[in-house]
């Protein structure tokens, strides 16, 4: 499964972050990186440490977003050692992360997580996913809007394969549109996931 993975992601072009959360084993983490994660994607701070302490990645996705003074200082430490970029979908939330990494002197990359229907979490994909990064950019300094991102947990729960395909092409569109509409107003978007 590992390699087939691989091999179509590096036939697509496509840049492959597994989610920890799969497995969560950190021996898999590594078949996975030796076969070209260039880094990958974990649903907790916790794990993200874990993995940096095994000396498993040094580059980490956090997708589920990290709010609070406790977790932000564990996130501007992991930072230290690390590459780490994180998900936000409220302006609230963007907010406690620019704080405690202009403290640290520090700037983080962050990702929007878009809501393509699970309404779980997650801002709306295009124009008011543009007015969330706007705003992070005119008032948060210490932050970088870098890319965008769904979850289609949902989707699973299509049992027609005529509707799941129809629920995974609606969420891409609307993923790579709001990509583009960033893209149109200078945000520099380097991740589409």
């Amino acid at each position: 499964n590992l390699t087939e993975m691989a091999d179509y992601a590096n036939a697509q072009g496509i840049a492959l972050r597994p989610h920890f959360k799969t497995h969560k084993t950190a021996a898999v983490a590594r078949m996975q990186r030796d076969l070209g994660a260039g880094g990958i994607t974990c649903a907790k701070l916790g794990e993200a440490e874990a993995l940096a302490d095994a000396g498993v990645y040094d580059d980490f996705f956090i997708a589920h977003e990290i709010v609070g003074p406790l977790k932000t200082a564990r996130l501007v430490k992991l930072m230290e050692r690390a590459r780490v970029r994180v998900n936000v979908d409220t302006f609230e939330a963007a907010r406690g992360l620019n704080e405690a990494v202009a403290a640290a002197g520090k700037t983080l990359d962050v990702v929007l997580e878009l809501n393509t229907g699970q309404d779980r979490a997650g801002v709306k994909p295009r124009e008011e996913a543009l007015e969330l990064a706007e705003r992070i950019r005119a008032e948060l300094p210490s932050l970088r809007v870098v890319g965008v991102m769904t979850h289609e947990g949902h989707a699973g729960a299509t049992p027609a394969k005529e509707a799941l395909t129809e629920r995974a092409i609606a969420a891409g569109e609307d993923v790579v549109a709001t990509a583009e509409l960033l893209r149109e107003h200078n945000f520099d978007i380097s991740v589409v996931s």
